[in-house]
């Protein structure tokens, strides 16, 4: 949409569950939307995609890319999010999170796992400011201790997304992630470079999705 400022995403709980399980699936970048579309629709073949997010460096074509994702995951929330006003390659970068109904036990997909029942914590975004590496470790041990108040640990994490400002930012928080998370929740995928964060000082962003108890 021209001229739009703020995007909004939103996860619920219904009454009566409607998905038994759910998968996650980190972007991936790639020079062109079709490649993307086809890296998705490979990972998730058995599922029903519930929610398909990318970033790119231009909405130039987002009707396009739009009614592209549309026919690919048709029963699909469809997000398209330019992270930078300006880049010097194109990118393209969807992740997703698919859903089946049936199934009697937890599978493992990568470092991504299903889920069976059971609890899903989804964290908001804790802020780093500055660049420090004390900056950094405050946010993910603010992060842990969100998680912790709700039972859960850091060997309970299955997925971190980080938005930095620059890549010396991005390189630094992914190698001190290993510092406070499992093994599982350390893919080497994230997002572009963003333009901007709700703070003058920030400098990254953090969030994380962790299984409850």
């Amino acid at each position: 949409m021209v001229g739009a400022q703020v995007v909004m995403e939103a996860t619920s709980v219904e009454k009566q569950a409607a998905n038994v399980m759910l998968e996650y699936f980190p972007p991936v970048r790639t020079q062109d939307l079709g490649s993307t579309i086809g890296y998705l629709q490979t990972k998730s073949k058995d599922n029903e995609m519930a929610l398909v997010t990318c970033f790119v460096t231009s909405l130039d074509d987002a009707v396009g890319a739009r009614a592209s994702l549309t026919a690919a995951f048709p029963k699909a929330a469809i997000d398209l999010v330019q992270s930078q006003r300006q880049s010097v390659q194109p990118y393209f970068g969807c992740e997703g999170i698919g859903r089946r109904e049936r199934l009697t036990q937890i599978m493992y997909s990568g470092p991504f796992p299903y889920f069976l029942g059971g609890k899903i914590i989804l964290t908001g975004t804790k802020l780093v400011f500055r660049d420090e590496d004390a900056d950094v470790r405050l946010a993910f041990q603010r992060q842990l201790k969100a998680i912790e108040a709700l039972g859960a640990t850091k060997d309970d994490v299955i997925w971190t997304e980080i938005y930095a400002l620059t890549n010396p930012m991005a390189i630094k928080v992914r190698e001190m992630r290993r510092e406070f998370m499992n093994q599982a929740a350390l893919t080497d995928i994230v997002p572009p470079l963003i333009e901007g964060l709700p703070s003058t000082d920030a400098t990254a962003a953090i969030e994380i999705i962790a299984r409850g108890h």
